[in-house]
């Protein structure tokens, strides 16, 4: 098989499998990398079969990750299957860009009654429930000059994320001096996008909009607030926990 069809292959698992291997935990992992050490990648390579629940989510399939146990000879192969494996820590370091300096940062992964999975970085920030919505909200309190700092994801089941988006909007238009439907987005995840601002001072009111289809005829909106200033700080921070937002299928 050339490195194409391998990348191929790889590309479809990522996208079409990886929220199926959420649920596999490192012992998981480990078994395929023994696998792949005494086979040598010729021979016939067997995962446990023993289903367990994690720490989050039950092991649904393990389809995603052998179609790319296979490939992780090739470079790509082994990146692809390292940001697969990366999805299964409970925790983990990465590393962020903030103004221009790069900052290591622990995180936390979260999943929500609603059916996601998402990273926080809980020494800044709290998660919490909100009659019917999660928030991720700024652990420190500010001057009541400022606006409060935080993230808000919840799911309408019953419109789309098009019908949201022009809803929404018509709404922002009433508060707010800028207003911009940025239609739809691949970062930090796919999305329709809507920004809002209530003036250009330090302290004026940011609102931004994600809306992710969530494959069910519904959607997950994802409303980031915080002020001006703070765009380039708590704006990235958010936008960068949205990066491992990922939808999944809760354990029965």
């Amino acid at each position: 098989m050339d490195d194409k069809m391998v990348d191929e292959k790889i590309k479809k698992a990522l996208i079409d499998g990886t929220d199926s291997a959420l649920g596999l935990k490192e012992d998981v992992w480990n078994n395929i990398q023994n696998n792949l050490d005494k086979h040598n990648m010729k021979g016939e390579i067997a995962l446990a079969k023993k289903k367990r629940k994690s720490l989050f989510v039950t092991i649904a399939s393990t389809a995603a990750v052998i179609a790319i146990v296979f490939a992780v000879s090739t470079e790509p192969g082994r990146a692809a299957a390292q940001k697969i494996k990366d999805l299964f820590l409970p925790e983990k370091d990465i590393v962020q860009e903030l103004e221009g300096q790069e900052e290591d940062t622990h995180v936390n992964l979260n999943e929500s009654e609603m059916g996601y999975i998402i990273y926080v970085d809980e020494s800044r920030y709290k998660m919490e429930k909100l009659d019917g919505r999660d928030r991720i909200a700024f652990k420190e309190e500010l001057d009541d000059n400022i606006p409060d700092v935080y993230m808000d994801i919840e799911q309408v089941r019953d419109s789309t994320p098009e019908e949201l988006a022009t809803q929404i909007e018509e709404e922002l238009k009433a508060d707010f001096e800028v207003v911009r439907n940025e239609g739809i987005v691949d970062e930090p995840l796919r999305a329709i996008r809507l920004y809002a601002r209530d003036g250009d001072e330090w302290n004026s009111k940011v609102v931004k909009y994600y809306l992710v289809n969530n494959g069910k005829g519904g959607t997950f909106v994802i409303k980031e607030h915080f002020f001006y200033e703070a765009s380039e700080g708590h704006g990235v921070r958010f936008d960068n926990m949205l990066k491992d937002f990922k939808i999944i299928e809760l354990a029965k």
